[in-house]
């Protein structure tokens, strides 16, 4: 049995013999800090007190065997909990990069769209200067695109 739970014992068996809320949470405080608790398994307080006891308390028995069912063997330690937070340090560092490269990445398309929009514009200003010229026609002449477009 883990050092904590026998600890939870010991106590338990100079006072009543059962396992009440708080020391479930006391526990379970204790496992998820270290990452021993399966992930696989609902471990919330209310539901381990109503499968391994009577929905408000459990005796030294049940809690034994939900301690053997919820806690990870493999997993168990502060050096498995130290493991973990180095592998999330560096999970952050890799996210932060990530980041940086979408962000560089974004403005570059930022600028691209800046560019082609301010090129479109100076086309349509051209396209909307040509069609007025065609509107108007040559100059000096009576000939325009209104009157083009009624001998057609």
């Amino acid at each position: 049995m883990h050092m904590q739970a026998l600890e939870v014992a010991k106590t338990e068996m100079s006072r009543d013999g059962k396992i009440e809320e708080n020391e479930l949470r006391d526990f379970l405080r204790r496992h998820r800090k270290d990452g021993s608790l399966r992930r696989d398994l609902d471990v919330r307080i209310g539901t381990l007190l109503s499968t391994y006891g009577n929905g408000t308390t459990m005796t030294l028995e049940s809690f034994k065997q939900m301690q053997a069912d919820i806690v990870d063997a493999e997993d168990v330690g502060p050096m498995r909990g130290a493991e973990l937070r180095e592998r999330l340090i560096r999970m952050e560092k890799d996210l932060q990069e990530q980041r940086k490269g979408t962000s560089a990445r974004q403005q570059r398309l930022e600028d691209s769209l800046d560019a082609l929009e301010t090129s479109l514009h100076v086309k349509m200003d051209d396209l909307t200067r040509l069609v007025e010229q065609l509107v108007a026609g040559p100059p000096g002449s009576a000939c325009s695109l209104d009157s083009l477009s009624m001998n057609a």
